[in-house]
């Protein structure tokens, strides 16, 4: 006669080993989404890094060619500006048509310019300094790369500048570490951005004296770092 075996039951877990198992799961979250996110942020930053020392050779290569002399930030009719005087370094003649190489954007600031009106084709996020060339807010002369006293601590260009009611920082004004109608740009890298110098090195900057007087803030007016050790309206 054959036994009849009577099968076990499966142990269900208790709501101790749920709640125990949840917990861990949270705090192993709470480890490595910060950790992955400050990585992504490292990358974006390196690769920020690595677009503006470019673009500093190409505005090297502009002076070499036309006398020494940097490219304007830019004109009242719009028929030229410093991101499109570069741009036959590096683009050719397709400086209207979408750049696959983002090179003119940070990757930290990507989204929110291609989400923004505009070409896609001519968005970027970084600005040139106006006290380096005309443009059309203010008076500064057209000015040799080499004449500038104090090369390694004047900005070339900012992360930081006014961009529109489009996408495109094509100059610095001020610095700001807030978006403020729509109209600026802060630091997109934990409050801090980079900054192309007109020596041709970048670093990561944060610091007050990099904010210049702007219309109703009441902000301190300051000279280093914008034009230190020339005047701006003589050539």
């Amino acid at each position: 006669m054959k036994t009849r075996k009577t099968p076990v039951p499966l142990r269900a877990f208790t709501l101790i080993e749920l709640l125990t198992v949840i917990a861990i799961i949270g705090i192993l979250a709470a480890i490595i989404i910060p950790t992955v996110s400050s990585v992504r942020e490292s990358a974006n930053r390196a690769r920020c890094v690595s677009n503006l020392r470019q673009i500093g050779i190409y505005f090297a290569f502009y002076a070499e060619e036309n006398k020494g002399y940097l490219p304007d930030v830019s004109t009242s009719n719009g028929s030229h500006h410093w991101a499109y005087d570069i741009a036959g370094y590096y683009r050719k003649n397709r400086f209207w048509e979408p750049d696959p190489t983002n090179l003119l954007i940070c990757p930290s600031n990507q989204k929110r310019f291609q989400n923004m009106t505009g070409r896609n084709g001519v968005n970027w996020c970084y600005a040139m300094n106006v006290y380096l060339g005309p443009e059309i807010f203010s008076s500064a002369a057209k000015r040799k790369l080499a004449s500038l006293p104090e090369p390694s601590q004047t900005m070339l260009l900012s992360e930081s500048g006014f961009h529109g009611t489009t996408p495109i920082a094509q100059m610095a004004t001020s610095y700001w570490n807030k978006i403020d109608m729509g109209n600026w740009i802060g630091g997109p890298h934990k409050g801090a951005n980079n900054i192309l110098w007109c020596d041709g090195h970048v670093s990561l900057f944060k610091d007050p004296d990099l904010i210049r007087k702007a219309e109703g803030e009441g902000t301190m007016e300051s000279r280093k770092y914008w034009h230190p050790g020339f005047n701006y309206r003589n050539p």
